[in-house]
């Protein structure tokens, strides 16, 4: 997508050009998307997706047997979880910006 916008804006004939602060910032907020979605959410993801998995292999507990608590697992999956959905929205918001720029064109 990227790439797509710079060669539209370099094959534009000068109609719109990379000192417009509607093209800048919608990179700028793209490549920062960009970093938080391979920085944050896709590492907390996947190791959510393996502490699922060794909750499962676990099974449940007998039935007489009173746990001191929920399994580690379970809390850090909790952690992790609230860090994804902040993340999550946080590139939501990310998103809604990029349209706003890429639609109204402030500043050009």
């Amino acid at each position: 997508m990227l790439v797509f916008g710079i060669l539209l804006v370099l094959l534009s004939d000068e109609v719109w050009t990379f000192g417009q602060f509607w093209i800048w910032a919608s990179i700028v907020l793209y490549v920062v998307g960009l970093g938080l979605a391979h920085g944050v959410l896709r590492p907390n993801v996947r190791r959510m997706n393996l502490l699922m998995a060794e909750l499962a292999e676990m099974g449940s507990s007998p039935m007489g047997e009173s746990p001191g608590g929920p399994p580690p697992q379970v809390t850090e999956l909790e952690q992790r979880g609230q860090r994804v959905g902040l993340a999550g929205t946080t590139l939501n918001v990310l998103v809604v910006l990029i349209l706003f720029l890429m639609i109204w064109k402030p500043g050009s």
